[in-house]
């Protein structure tokens, strides 16, 4: 059972099935990629960090194509159950060790009756398997499948068709890269126009090029791309507004508005030129996902969760020192209440020096950030993180949103993991409190000195 909502804002997380009713601004995208994902073999759905593309398909797509799906009675008793015209399946943030195995998993798990991927080719004959349902296969966050396993950049493009071509004759193969086998399975299901499936990647507009491994592998590769653009001025809008319009006819106790001057502040304090300069009108008047996430978020709890609470007021914004004070708070808090004490700080101090620029997030591993802070800490008496120590503490900070971990790929120490900021819309904040502890570090390094 779904934890109830607290709130029609839910903060960095994205938006899902429990929470799709206040999920608002993105409708005309919603159903250009639900009508792509049921009419197109391949489709590519797209767009900048922030944008807000896991939102639009956990909380728009595939709600709506599951509602969509009709029910079959194909032997005509009772007993049977009715079979599903199609199935609908998500991977999102399981690119780890064995990508292939939560893909089988999930579609197994939801359609046991057959198994990924043989069931869903043609058969001997050129007729499909009986009674398999459409599979509409959904793949977040599909860029760290290349990132993670790197192999797949490097097979030869006639390596891959042929071991493709073997899966599809029936025959079990010995492919030790577990991101290998996920490709060479797309490429085979993808390829047999038999089988009813029909593919969605969704990935980072800037890790588009990784795609380019399957040029001449996949039928008509970007034939069908879509573009989730940051949100604009009118989306903004909408999502401060029709949320609380419908948290309020759902929960008559719990009136809640916002006030106008509120709205208007809100945009002129999260708009993107705000953040870092842009050379074009348009782009100035976007909007990230993240940022203004994070700020109803938080106004919500300081102005409706209070007694008799009823309105976000532009005062309690101001209070908070706007969009950028409420999001500083956020950075600080976390990093307060998880670096216990001087020791993580100047662990975490010396690992942010690789992590984040003002602008830019940088995926390291463990392995890797515990090598910069050895470095570092030369000379001084502090003695560096091991790998586990360090993994364990950048995972505390995972429920707060503040760091993400990404899949390692297929060989890896089990004490490893691999960590980036969660949002480039936080990495300025990271940036500002890293330089405030190193200036610290200074200071007290010249008075041990005199």
């Amino acid at each position: 059972m779904s934890t109830p909502l607290r709130s029609p804002f839910v903060g960095l997380i994205p938006y899902d099935a429990d929470s799709r009713r206040y999920f608002c601004g993105r409708d005309k995208e919603i159903d250009l990629v639900t009508a792509a994902a049921t009419s197109t073999r391949l489709s590519i759905v797209y767009g900048p960090s922030g944008g807000g593309k896991s939102s639009v398909l956990c909380a728009g797509v595939i709600p709506n194509l599951e509602e969509q799906t009709q029910f079959i009675d194909d032997d005509d008793n009772d007993v049977t159950p009715d079979v599903p015209d199609r199935v609908v399946v998500l991977i999102r943030q399981q690119w780890s060790a064995d990508p292939f195995a939560a893909i089988c998993s999930a579609i197994n798990e939801t359609f046991p009756q057959y198994q990924f991927p043989h069931a869903w080719f043609t058969q001997p004959g050129g007729s499909s398997a009986s009674r398999i349902p459409q599979l509409i296969l959904i793949l977040d966050q599909f860029e760290d499948l290349f990132i993670q396993h790197p192999v797949i950049n490097s097979t030869p493009p006639a390596t891959m068709l042929d071991l493709a071509r073997r899966m599809r004759a029936g025959e079990t193969l010995d492919i030790t890269s577990t991101g290998l086998r996920v490709a060479i399975s797309l490429i085979a299901l993808l390829n047999d126009p038999g089988a009813p499936v029909n593919v969605v990647f969704s990935l980072r507009e800037d890790l588009l090029a990784s795609l380019d491994v399957f040029k001449g592998l996949l039928p008509d590769l970007f034939g069908t791309l879509l573009r989730i653009e940051l949100m604009n001025e009118d989306t903004v809008r909408n999502v401060i507004v029709k949320p609380l319009q419908r948290w309020a006819k759902d929960h008559p106790d719990q009136p809640c508005a916002a006030q106008p001057a509120l709205i208007d502040a809100i945009i002129a304090d999260t708009a993107l030129h705000q953040r870092e300069p842009v050379r074009n009108t348009s782009a100035s008047h976007r909007f990230e996902t993240p940022f203004l996430a994070l700020t109803l978020e938080r106004l919500w709890v300081d102005d409706i969760e209070k007694p008799n609470g009823k309105e976000l007021k532009v005062s309690t914004f101001a209070g908070l020192g706007g969009a950028k004070g409420i999001r500083s708070a956020f950075v600080e808090d976390s990093l307060k209440r998880h670096l216990k004490d001087s020791r993580q700080r100047r662990w975490f101090t010396e690992a942010a020096r690789s992590l984040v620029s003002r602008t830019q997030k940088f995926p390291l591993a463990s392995t890797e950030l515990v090598d910069v802070i050895t470095t570092n800490l030369n000379g001084t008496k502090l003695v560096p993180p091991t790998v586990a120590e360090l993994t364990a503490l950048l995972r505390t900070f995972l429920p707060d949103r503040l760091i993400r971990e990404l899949p390692l790929n297929d060989k890896t120490d089990a004490a490893d993991g691999k960590f980036e900021i969660a949002h480039d819309s936080l990495a300025g904040d990271i940036f500002a409190w890293r330089a405030g502890q190193v200036a610290t570090i200074e200071q007290q390094a010249q008075r041990d000195r005199d």
